[in-house]
């Protein structure tokens, strides 16, 4: 199943984040961005951990393509 993380780009740009912000803050690392760059699925918990770090839902952050 691909995955559109769209809505996570969007809420980066809202909040003035840089995507690389989040490998230097240790949310996720590099492979996990690369699985996000690619659509790939990612766990829960890292989604969540995504959620908590930008204070957003889960709607902010991936779609079902």
């Amino acid at each position: 199943m691909d995955v559109s993380y769209q809505p996570l780009f969007n809420t980066l740009v809202s909040k003035k984040i840089l995507p690389k912000q989040l490998i230097e803050d240790g949310v996720i690392s590099e492979a996990t961005m690369l699985k996000i760059l690619k659509g790939e699925c990612l766990v829960p918990e890292v989604l969540e951990k995504i959620c908590r770090y930008l204070e957003c839902t889960l709607d902010e952050t991936a779609t079902k393509k």
